[in-house]
Parts: C-alpha cells; structure tokens; sequence
C-alpha cells in the first residue's frame, strides 16, 4: 500500500486487505511497531498472489 502524505511524502508498506469495495480497500498494516488500519483508495494498493503450498 502507498500512503501518500500532506507534506508530499510518499510511503510504501506492507499491508493486509481486510476488506475491498471497487473504490476503497480497509487495510492494516505496521508502522513503528504499532497496528494501524485505515480505509485507502483501490489505486494506492497492489494486488500480490500467493504461492499456495502443495500437501
């Protein structure tokens, strides 16, 4: 997820998507060590497939 700040500041973090509308995506993410969630447009987020393990 991009985070994109007042001060022009650009910000790259990992994130999980919790939930996901066609304009806006709740994420949760970890910054200085504390939890966060926010609701972030679709456009700041990148979608990564997982490997799926084979048993």
């Amino acid at each position: 997820m991009e985070l994109n700040w007042p001060s022009g500041r650009r910000e790259t973090y990992p994130a999980f998507a919790q939930a996901w509308t066609s304009e806006l995506v709740y994420v949760q993410w970890v910054e200085q060590s504390e939890g966060r969630r926010a609701w972030v447009t679709a456009n700041q987020c990148s979608r990564r497939q997982l490997a799926q393990s084979r048993r």
